[in-house]
């Protein structure tokens, strides 16, 4: 990477910083009159009203920056399918935040956005050897990346539920994305990548707790779509070019959404066992049973960070010696073990507080 072309990935970067850190206070100081706070509920683990502007101010920069610099604008002018679905979720998380869309209609739009960007050439053409399968059928190509894109975006916009751990979960993704991108010859990509870092970064000083700002459905819709699907891009452009590393970079994307995906799907099985529709709101998430063990939010995120980072790394191990499917396999398991694993302890400790205010009151 050559003077130039570092100067093109800073320069975005710089530029998104500046405006993120003028728009953003702006914008919380604001969002109480434009209606766009987070108002608490009984399925709400906060207190008091707090503005959900967060992604969308994210974006808005980006958007600005894509106007000012001429890297960003090529990239993206480049991918313009790609751009219009993101800009196009943020809205739609937007309006949900502030007018309450029916899931019904947020799902249709996340389907609608995950074909046009199939269409567009970001879709898995292969199985890369998971279960033994490579080669797929165009047909399967759409089908299985409209269920990959919304499964994860959905995934990713019911994590966002405490303090710092949506924009955490960004920061390590597109860090990822960042490295798998220069290892796969596909730099140009930092141009985006690296000005979502760090207007990332200045969102997690509101975002830490105690929380000024919330990153809202305008932000996690965002960044679930967009870590998929440059997951997706980067995967199919490394296989394609004979990359010796491809499975470790699929089986990197796979543990970064891993305990998201797996979160959600236990909680929806979960919900339709009882007879509830899997869209239904409950507090039985992975980082609800954290809250419920007592921790506070930051030592919740951290916890579920190093769990995120400890996988991806476990991966990296695995993958050189490791099945790719018993990889994946192992990865959700991890996951379902650790929730079980949990659940059981706060059972435990419920029964010791119980039976020692028993023995107290006798």
């Amino acid at each position: 990477m050559n003077t130039e072309q570092l100067f093109a990935y800073l320069l975005p970067t710089v530029v998104t910083i500046i405006i993120v850190m003028l728009l953003l206070p702006l914008l919380i100081k604001l969002s109480p009159a434009l209606k766009l706070v987070d108002i608490p509920n009984e399925r709400k683990v906060h207190k008091t009203p707090i503005p959900a502007i967060g992604g969308m101010v994210i974006v808005v920069s980006v958007i600005i920056t894509y106007f000012i610099v001429p890297s960003l604008h090529t990239l993206l002018t480049n991918s313009m399918a790609f751009a219009i679905c993101l800009v196009l979720l943020m809205i739609t998380g937007v309006v949900d935040d502030r007018l309450n869309i029916s899931a019904a209609l947020r799902f249709l739009i996340q389907i609608g956005c995950a074909v046009f960007v199939a269409a567009n050439g970001i879709r898995l053409t292969s199985l890369h050897g998971i279960l033994g399968l490579y080669e797929i059928p165009v047909a399967v190509q759409y089908m299985l990346t409209v269920t990959v894109i919304t499964g994860v975006t959905n995934a990713f916009n019911l994590i966002d539920g405490i303090d710092g751990l949506a924009g955490s979960f960004s920061v390590i993704n597109l860090t990822v994305l960042s490295i798998i991108a220069v290892l796969t010859g596909q730099e140009q990509w930092l141009a985006l990548f690296l000005p979502l870092v760090a207007a990332l970064l200045v969102f997690l000083k509101y975002n830490w707790r105690p929380a000024k700002v919330f990153m809202g459905d305008g932000g996690s819709l965002f960044f679930g779509f967009f870590t998929v699907t440059s997951g997706i891009m980067l995967i199919e452009k490394s296989f394609a070019t004979n990359n010796s590393f491809s499975t470790t970079f699929m089986l990197v994307i796979s543990a970064a959404c891993i305990i998201p995906v797996v979160d959600t799907v236990r909680v929806f099985y979960q919900r339709m066992q009882k007879g509830r529709s899997p869209f239904s709101a409950d507090k039985n998430h992975l980082h609800h049973w954290l809250i419920k063990h007592y921790m506070v939010h930051s030592q919740a995120t951290r916890k579920l960070l190093r769990m995120q980072i400890m996988l991806i790394v476990l991966s990296i191990g695995a993958s050189f010696f490791m099945n790719i499917t018993v990889v994946i396999v192992s990865q959700a398991l991890f996951v379902l073990l650790y929730t079980k694993l949990l659940k059981f302890n706060n059972l435990f400790f419920r029964w010791y507080r119980y039976i020692k205010t028993v023995e107290s009151r006798a």
